[in-house]
């Protein structure tokens, strides 16, 4: 710390100004011990701050050190451009109704090392951005927020640029907002810590060009990050290795609204644990990936996906979904795609990979209705089709382990093969299978039956002789157990003599 007491604050370094308190005033002095401000502590706090700021700014910026203290603040902080604040734990706390820092109209403005305690005072924001260029906030702490007002917002015009990064946000004994909302453009959210959100961790109506990663995001009263509203499109967005904790609604929400969507988005490696409702949702939009998640205890899916063209669900852990014990499909099965038309194009088109998941219920009475839910409704109507479920790991379904269903009617049983829905490789869920098989003639039985252990009857049945006397003239038929080797003449006598090779798939 460079001024870790009063007589040191002589050595500035390379500080442009520091403010700090001596006895009952508070005092800004520039590098060369010049009084730029001072007043009564405790009652001018707010405009020596904002004096050292503005003169700062005045001759081209740089840094300002706020020496630890408390710090009351009864009118707006006003953010100037290539200023950097800087402090080891000073407090910046509201003592009226005001927003307690704006970053409006601002470039290279960043600050660092602060308490911002919103004093649970109603009416504003802690902090304010809006139309600002490569803002750093970083390494500081919110707490105390207003019930009707965000510890950070980034709100109407765009800010672009954007650096949000180490800061530990704490809504505890509050309720209204959201912890951090109105995320700015071509930004990164990194490594924050969001505890007791008084609704959802990290918001936005509309994303672009963002990276939220490693924050940690514990018991927000809603989502734990979302982009909740439609007002326009949203493109590039990752959001990677975040944990979240006991969210009060879902875990990862991308999109609501049918007529703005979300484009080019990764979700990964995020760790989302006892949601109450899905753990990762996503409605409506084009080329997302849902990679290596791991969801677990979610009150209804574990990860639900409506409406989306070119998507891909692939290598997630999904463990006891459905801990609400929902009776109806899309709301209580694994991970669920379903079809939905998408304005502005010419037909509801949905081209899927659903791919080496674990999707499991290891709870001693199950819950989870379908493994992997494919969904079609025939009100809108819309189709799901153009699909791959291959080689994914399904164990403990209440029922199927892979269904498709009408959303309508709540009833299930369609073809895959008749929406272009390729299902294979699948444990738990067994559609093609193969062996060998040894019967003992007795020269008058002509039928002789295979288990083929598949989900349902076999659309496609090969059956190859391997000893001459299994290779008379015979037909095939099969059904939801069997295949049935049917002769016209029946085999002689011997002693495992009529072998066959078979492969059977749905």
């Amino acid at each position: 710390m460079p001024y870790p007491i009063a007589s040191n604050l002589k050595a500035k370094g390379d500080y442009s100004a520091i403010v700090y308190k001596e006895g009952d005033l508070v005092i800004a002095e520039d590098n060369e011990g010049k009084v730029i401000a001072k007043g009564e502590a405790g009652v001018d706090d707010a405009s020596v701050i904002q004096s050292a700021i503005d003169n700062i700014s005045a001759v081209g910026g740089g840094k300002i050190f706020v020496s630890r203290s408390e710090y009351l603040v009864d009118s707006t902080l006003n953010a100037r451009s290539n200023i950097q604040l800087i402090s080891e734990g000073a407090v910046l706390k509201k003592s009226s109704n005001i927003v307690l820092l704006k970053i409006v109209d601002v470039e290279d403005f960043r600050i660092e090392g602060f308490v911002l305690d919103g004093n649970k005072i109603d009416g504003n924001h802690i902090v304010y951005c809006e139309n600002a260029n490569r803002v750093k906030i970083i390494g500081n702490a919110f707490k105390n927020p207003p019930n009707d007002g965000f510890m950070l917002t980034f709100q109407v015009v765009p800010s672009y640029y954007c650096e949000i990064i180490g800061n530990y946000f704490d809504g505890s004994g509050v309720t209204g907002y959201d912890a951090f909302a109105g995320v700015p453009k071509r930004s990164i959210i990194a490594f924050n810590y969001i505890k007791d959100s008084p609704w959802s961790g990290i918001t936005a109506g509309v994303m672009e060009d963002i990276v939220i990663a490693g924050n940690i995001i514990d018991n927000p009263k809603a989502t734990g990050i979302s982009i909740d509203s439609g007002v326009a499109h949203t493109y590039r967005v990752v959001i990677v290795a975040n944990i979240i904790r006991n969210a009060g609604h879902g875990g990862i929400n991308l999109g609501w609204s049918k007529n703005y969507h979300v484009y080019d988005a990764v979700v990964a490696n995020n760790v989302i644990l006892n949601p109450a409702k899905s753990g990762i949702t996503a409605f409506y939009g084009r080329n997302i990936q849902i990679v290596s998640n791991r969801v677990e205890n979610a009150g209804n899916d574990g990860i639900s996906i409506r409406g989306f063209d070119n998507i891909a669900i692939s290598d997630n852990v999904v463990i006891n979904p459905n801990n609400n014990n929902n009776s109806e499909y899309r709301i209580a099965d694994g991970i669920v795609v379903f079809a939905d038309e998408l304005t502005g194009y010419p037909d509801d088109r949905t081209h899927f990979i659903v791919k080496g998941n674990i999707v499991k219920d290891e709870r001693d009475t199950s819950q989870m209705l379908l493994g992997i839910s494919l969904h079609f409704d025939t009100n809108v109507p819309s189709y799901l089709r153009k699909g791959l479920v291959i080689d994914n790991v399904i164990e403990g379904s209440k029922e199927e382990a892979i269904a498709m269903v009408n959303e309508a009617y709540q009833t299930k049983g369609w073809k895959f093969a008749d929406y272009n829905i390729t299902v294979k490789n699948n444990y738990g869920f067994i559609t093609e299978n193969s062996g060998t098989a040894t019967f003992s003639g007795d020269g008058s039985t002509t039928q002789f039956s295979i288990a083929h252990g598949l989900v349902s009857t076999p659309s496609k049945v090969q059956v190859t002789p391997m000893t001459e006397d299994a290779s008379g003239d015979f037909y095939v038929t099969a059904d939801d157990t069997y295949i049935y080797i049917n002769y016209k003449t029946a085999p002689p006598s011997g002693t495992d003599n009529v072998k066959v090779s078979w492969h059977a798939e749905v």
